[in-house]
């Protein structure tokens, strides 16, 4: 037996992004996938029986199959990872067309892990990480330039609309010139309340002290003065490091996003949080000593406590901090758990009375997102939050209205249930201020549009869910794997986001996903 992979989902991508389709028409790709042959699996036996053991066995036995599979910058050939056999290690292969694959040597493997990348505006220029560094390469002439090399982690990659290359090392944001490396930092946010030039007398004691003792005065004044020079100076000279935004002494970042203008960024904090409690443990009877091992695990979710998140814009240029309330909100103090809260004190024969009163909001927390729950139109001038109830019972798409310094509610989706935690992928349209997103509002997860100041419209409907959605780089087209043909068999479909004409791309059979290369059509 051997383990395949198809490539003809993404070419058939690439061929119907670059051709032009008439939207009121509906095409399915007829043409049989080209497939990649790779290493044979010698544990793999036709026609085996199967039994308690061999199925509890190491997977090998199944399949070796390609994972984490994506194209080579030109689209020609498909880089992939596979399982060792025998071991829990995985190695990179770099798979041409018709030929066979060969693993990615280890001094290579920073020229090739860009999957995860980020454009500048005019696609020339693909900034990514490995291994927490930065690289950037440059797609005309095929060069690729490392621009950190140390032992901080650099992530939250972002071309500036002004062609410089931000990127975030723990709570601090740096702007790098790709082409000669100079890198500033334009942001630093402190956990701790602003520092002060000296604090105030604790107790009667020393107030007398400051009151009675001329060199105390003296000394508080001169420490005054230097900390004034020193705030003066970091205010006028644009050499310096900015001064940090200080978001209050333990508080903990949850969230931090900068505007592509590179002018403000969206921060959410919270009080810390802690997910387990000292009795959270459970045995381990499998260890390497022989001797039961008390392993840490999260807690029960009955001891959960409310959590809520404070979300701030911060003006980099000078330095205002502003906090977004959520009573724009509807149904920011529902009481909406107020059946249920009335049928428990109804079996303790009490009565309940409801009451409306702030109930704890968060950003959302999906379990698939790779962007979080803050987006940015290009240009920087607009940004929408995904924000949802502790009770899970709401889930809020809004926007901040800057001038206003408050939260525009776009879209509401409530469920007497609970709020799902993933088909959420929400975001703005390419060089556009119209959202688009995933809802279950009808009971299916489905791609709607809504224009910040229009009204919403649905892209997809019926009885299937719709999966893994990428727009198009013109926007004109969202892609997205559904099963719309049966419950199990999965197809890739796009479909228009002016007029929700609906187009099959494939019709393969199965459970098939896709990836995209070139994406601009």
């Amino acid at each position: 037996m051997k383990t395949k992979v198809a490539i003809a989902i993404a070419a058939a991508l690439m061929s119907a992004s670059c051709a032009m389709t008439d939207a009121s028409t509906s095409q399915t790709a007829s043409n049989p996938p080209a497939v990649l042959t790779t290493a044979e699996n010698t544990q793999a036996v036709a026609g085996q029986a199967l039994t308690l053991n061999q199925i509890m066995a190491d997977q090998d036995w199944v399949a070796r199959s390609p994972e984490s599979a994506y194209w080579m910058l030109d689209g020609s050939e498909v880089l992939f990872q596979q399982k060792r056999e025998g071991s829990q290690l995985r190695d990179w292969y770099h798979q041409p067309v018709g030929k066979d694959a060969h693993q990615v040597p280890l001094d290579k493997l920073h020229n090739y892990a860009y999957n995860d990348g980020v454009y500048n505006s005019d696609k020339s220029l693909l900034a990514y990480t490995f291994e927490g560094n930065i690289f950037v390469r440059d797609i005309a002439n095929k060069q690729t330039r490392q621009l950190t090399r140390d032992e901080a982690r650099q992530s939250q990659l972002l071309f500036l609309t002004d062609g410089r290359l931000s990127y975030r090392e723990g709570n601090d944001f740096f702007v790098v010139e790709p082409s000669t490396g100079l890198t500033h930092q334009i942001a630093a946010l402190e956990t701790a309340d602003a520092p002060k030039a000296n604090s105030e007398p604790k107790d009667f004691v020393a107030r007398e002290q400051l009151d009675l003792i001329e060199f105390v005065q003296v000394e508080r004044k001169n420490k005054a003065d230097r900390f004034e020079q020193q705030q003066t100076l970091q205010s006028n000279n644009e050499s310096l490091a900015p001064k940090p935004f200080y978001l209050g002494q333990g508080k903990e970042v949850v969230a931090a996003s900068l505007s592509p203008a590179g002018d403000k960024l969206i921060v959410a904090i919270s009080e810390p949080q802690k997910w387990r409690a000292e009795g959270d443990i459970m045995p381990n009877y499998v260890t390497d000593d022989g001797r039961v091992a008390a392993e840490p695990v999260r807690s029960r979710v009955a001891d959960a406590k409310p959590v809520e998140h404070e979300v701030l814009v911060l003006e980099l240029s000078s330095g205002e901090q502003t906090t977004l309330t959520y009573n724009t909100l509807p149904g920011w103090n529902e009481d909406v758990l107020a059946d249920v809260r009335r049928e428990n004190y109804a079996a303790q024969g009490k009565t309940y009375k409801s009451e409306q009163k702030p109930r704890p909001i968060t950003l959302l927390q999906d379990w698939g997102w790779r962007e979080g729950a803050i987006r940015w139109t290009d240009d920087g001038e607009h940004a929408a939050l995904m924000l949802e109830a502790w009770d899970n019972k709401d889930r809020w798409i809004a926007s901040i209205d800057f001038a206003g310094k408050r939260l525009v509610n776009q879209d509401r989706l409530h469920d007497e249930a609970w709020i799902n935690y993933t088909h959420n992928e929400f975001g703005f349209l390419p060089n556009s201020t119209t959202l688009w997103f995933q809802s279950e509002a009808d009971g299916y997860s489905h791609l709607y549009v809504k224009p910040l100041n229009g009204k919403t419209k649905q892209l997809t409907s019926g009885k299937f869910v719709t999966e893994d959605p990428t727009v198009s780089g013109n926007g004109e087209f969202i892609y997205f794997s559904a099963n719309k043909p049966h419950p199990g068999n999965y197809e890739i479909y796009r479909v228009r986001t002016d007029n929700a004409a609906l187009e099959q791309l494939t019709e393969l059979g199965g459970i098939n996903n896709y990836g995209v290369y070139g994406f601009n059509g």
